[in-house]
């Protein structure tokens, strides 16, 4: 079960992440006007994929993203319940790709952050419907708040498996400390540099 006790380092973290989402949507106003025009020109269908996510505590929010795919794309999964993710996905449009490959999808989530819905860092979210395929012990996930960028990310993105990613959730939530944030912060950095770990390997596919 996850508790609700809220401590300094919440609380630090709150007007961390609200100080720096604040001054990531004035920085990248101008570049999200852009790739908006960019997503409303390429396909038909709404700029913004809203999706519905299990935040901290297990409380549903409305995760966003420019939209990557073609309106209307069916949900595809792997067996293991993460997201198919191919280099290949005939789902995913010639903006959309770049937009995975450059993490600039993720942008709109400035705006979560704000609302209090997730942090910079943090284990991601998962689909509501996904927590039927958790183990016991990853519901310890839900005590942090799900993030932009996390441990498990910085471990291999779609390059591990959905397991491991949820091991990684958990040792997060068990050492979790702004040294580690700033850490995994800036391993992200590099990670979006290298565009590593963008696609889920062909043969988990």
């Amino acid at each position: 079960m996850a508790s609700h006790r809220v401590t300094f380092y919440d609380i630090s973290k709150r007007i961390f992440d609200c100080i720096f989402a604040l001054v990531g949507i004035v920085i990248f106003a101008i570049p999200m006007l852009v790739v908006a025009l960019a997503v409303k020109l390429s396909s038909p269908g709404p700029v913004l994929y809203r999706a519905k996510r299990n935040g901290r505590f297990q409380v549903p929010f409305t995760q966003l993203k420019f939209r990557t795919m073609i309106w209307n794309a069916p949900d595809l999964r792997n067996p293991d319940g993460s997201t198919l993710s191919t280099k290949d996905d005939p789902r995913v449009t010639k903006v959309g790709r770049l937009l995975r490959q450059l993490s600039l999808d993720e942008l709109p989530q400035f705006f979560n952050v704000l609302r209090g819905d997730m942090s910079f860092v943090g284990p991601r979210p998962d689909p509501l419907n996904v927590v039927d395929l958790y183990r016991p012990q990853d519901l310890k996930r839900f005590d942090a708040m799900p993030g932009i960028t996390g441990w498990a990310i910085v471990h291999g993105r779609n390059d591990i498996p959905w397991e491991k990613r949820r091991d990684y959730d958990i040792e997060y939530v068990e050492i979790r400390s702004f040294g580690l944030d700033l850490k995994i912060i800036f391993m992200t950095l590099g990670m979006v540099f290298k565009r590593s770990g963008v696609y889920t390997p062909s043969e988990r596919a």
